[in-house]
């Protein structure tokens, strides 16, 4: 099969469809089927990109209206050659996709794990809200214009791949999506065998990702700063628009055992992950975590936001309410109990989860022959 797969970020800038691009296009090509990427980027080429398997074509990022421009002719120029379009965002490259793809009589389909509309609304009115509320108390109408327009890139789509069934049942009564049209694949567990590790265990409680309102770090570090014993250091990873404020309430209150460390490479983060005594994801919602998956693979116990979309982890995992900051503390007192960690360890070991990029290339073709 031949697939023009459409993204809105791509290696070297982190996040969890930049990496799933990656893996999935060289999973595909390996397979035996024909790929080509075009992205957003910050820079039109990069070292290593003429090594790759598949074509990938940079868009590099500038005016908005005109970055879409862009993209729109990149597609255009590209998409009589291939049998349909993959598009792994329903906003920036979803756009333009849509349009190129209904113009040439192309199928195309948009797998969906985030929400633009949502973050946008988070950053402007800085204040944190879940996936869930913001579409229940009918806030998405703040932002009608975008709103409308994923709702007319969805109605285009042939096809709909959401990560968990949590985010269909929050998208399909205020987008109006068809049954019919929806699919799922979830994300990869670790392909990284835990025995090519030799891990010692260290103080050090993690977080990890974009340092931004939705990720709900104010509250996690206030929380900490609370917990009863003060052995334990806080290690927050990543940068973001929130960092130096983040940064300045750390230092007012002289939280010596709370450190920042800046972007690091996804085999480094893999390393301190199995390397760490615990892992914190504090989200107001975080649809499929990849991170969870990599310390589940590495038995290493971790704290959760309720408003996630993992139903296997129901009651096994730790959790908390994203809006509750003394749940937060709660969690973090257990889990620094030495009783409580090593009984968790246990159960987070029981947690069978293995489903694989190989896996998700299959599955991804098996879908699309469907609609072609």
């Amino acid at each position: 099969m031949k697939i023009l797969i459409t993204t809105g970020i791509y290696p070297p800038e982190s996040g969890g469809p930049a990496t799933y691009v990656q893996n999935l296009a060289k999973i595909l090509v390996k397979q035996g089927h024909q790929i080509m990427v075009i992205t957003y980027s910050d820079e039109n080429y990069y070292d290593g990109d003429d090594f790759l398997s598949y074509k990938l074509i940079r868009i590099k990022r500038s005016n908005k209206l005109f970055n879409y421009l862009k993209f729109f002719k990149a597609i255009m120029r590209n998409i009589k050659d291939f049998d349909m379009v993959y598009c792994i965002d329903h906003f920036s490259a979803g756009i333009p996709s849509v349009l190129v793809s209904k113009f040439q009589k192309k199928k195309i389909a948009i797998r969906v794990g985030g929400d633009f509309i949502w973050e946008r609304y988070s950053r402007i009115t800085e204040k944190g809200v879940s996936l869930r509320d913001y579409y229940d108390q009918n806030l998405y109408q703040k932002d009608w214009l975008r709103f409308w327009i994923i709702k007319l890139v969805f109605k285009f789509t042939d096809l709909i791949i959401f990560t968990t069934k949590f985010q269909k049942e929050i998208f399909e009564n205020p987008y109006k999506l068809k049954d019919s049209k929806i699919k799922f694949i979830g994300n990869a567990s670790s392909n990284i065998s835990v025995n090519d590790f030799h891990a010692s265990k260290n103080n050090e409680i993690l977080w990890a990702g974009r340092m931004i309102k939705l990720k709900n770090l104010e509250k996690l570090i206030k929380a900490f700063s609370e917990i009863n014993n003060k052995q334990y250091t806080l290690s927050l990873i990543g940068d973001g628009e929130i960092k130096k404020e983040l940064q300045k309430l750390v230092q007012e209150n002289n939280l010596n055992n709370i450190k920042f460390i800046g972007k690091i490479s996804r085999k480094e983060l893999n390393q301190k992950i199995k390397t760490c005594y615990a892992f914190v994801l504090p989200s107001y919602t975080d649809i499929s975590p990849n991170v969870i998956l990599e310390c589940i693979h590495h038995n290493i116990p971790f704290i959760i936001t309720k408003e996630h979309g993992f139903d296997f982890l129901k009651n096994k995992a730790l959790a908390f309410d994203p809006n509750n900051q003394e749940e937060l503390k709660k969690c973090l007192n257990k889990i620094i109990d030495d009783q409580f960690y090593n009984e968790y360890k246990k159960q987070i070991s029981e947690i069978e989860y293995n489903y694989f990029y190989q896996d998700i290339a299959e599955d991804t073709i098996k879908l699309f022959k469907e609609i072609l």
